[in-house]
């Protein structure tokens, strides 16, 4: 929702994963937000737009994701948000080779303060991310709309289901503004135009 720049930038990571057997569903709002997607997206052709309504509820944005949930009915699923983009072209790649249907596959997500994710097979919150864990489709689970709720949702996912946990010990995801640190999804766009502050900040957290 009206953030071209982090949109731009995380739609650019996808378009240079070194895979292709994939599709994205990405909601909107707006038409503003429409025409940038529609700019990022024009030479593409595994995307379906989803137009969504906000409403006045808390967290109104996990919503959202029940929404295209309810569209997919073959293949894995995994989340990502605008403001959060993959970390290596062959992200992919490495996730398709730990997939199993029984199995939530987790990975590092890093923030700008800190490298988070599963520790021990155990989901702890504040140790995961929407943005860092994938699942078979056939399981199902549901967002409340509450903040929060990713660890919520990924709790349920695995207790209704009876999923075992995976992990991969590499960073996959990550926000793309390392400068400042968010939450919730809200933050305003923000473009990083020095490349050593991304450099320094991840070395700090290494």
């Amino acid at each position: 929702h009206d953030r071209p720049i982090f949109f731009s930038k995380n739609i650019n990571t996808m378009k240079d994963l070194n895979y292709s057997n994939y599709k994205i569903y990405i909601s909107y709002e707006n038409n503003n937000t429409l025409n940038y997607i529609k700019e990022n997206t024009i030479d593409m052709d595994n995307i379906i737009v989803v137009k969504v309504q906000k409403t006045d509820t808390i967290a109104f944005y996990n919503d959202y994701c029940n929404t295209i949930l309810d569209m997919i009915d073959e293949g894995y699923v995994m989340f990502l948000d605008d403001d959060d983009m993959f970390t290596h072209k062959n992200a992919f790649k490495y996730i398709n080779r730990y997939l199993h249907e029984d199995r939530i596959l987790c990975w590092e997500y890093l923030r700008a303060d800190k490298i988070i994710g599963p520790i021990k097979g155990l989901i702890k919150k504040g140790k995961i991310t929407s943005c860092g864990f994938c699942y078979h489709s056939k399981h199902k689970s549901k967002w409340d709309t509450v903040r929060g709720g990713d660890h919520i949702f990924i709790k349920k996912l695995i207790d209704d289901n009876k999923l075992n946990i995976g992990k991969i010990k590499n960073i996959l995801t990550r926000a793309i503004s390392l400068n400042i640190i968010y939450g919730e999804g809200l933050a305003n766009d923000y473009f990083e135009i020095d490349d050593k502050i991304i450099k320094d900040i991840v070395n700090n957290i290494l």
